[in-house]
């Protein structure tokens, strides 16, 4: 019994699977690949590079952008991870 066939095609279905998914999870994620692809991983740069093309952004990625502003306003931020605070130099007993 050869696996390999049936595994690859059991790879390939939750690579269509999620391929199919990820706009509704991540719905700004094709528009900033195609705006912004050149800066992303930089912080200020894609931050720039989405107020330049706000107005080419889907009606749906402007929505989750507008959300996320209300939330930073609000006190709110996001759930994402931040690196902890470095401890200033020379503090140590």
């Amino acid at each position: 019994m050869n696996t390999v066939p049936a595994i690859a095609g059991g790879f390939l279905l939750l690579i269509s699977a999620y391929a199919v998914a990820a706009p509704a999870d991540r719905p700004c994620r094709a528009d900033l690949m195609k705006y912004c692809l050149d800066v992303v991983g930089q912080r200020q740069e894609m931050r720039q590079c989405i107020r330049d093309n706000y107005s080419q952004l889907s009606e749906q990625c402007q929505a989750v952008l507008q959300e996320r502003r209300q939330q930073r306003r609000a006190g709110g931020g996001d759930d994402r991870p931040r690196p902890a605070p470095e401890a200033p130099q020379g503090s140590e007993e």
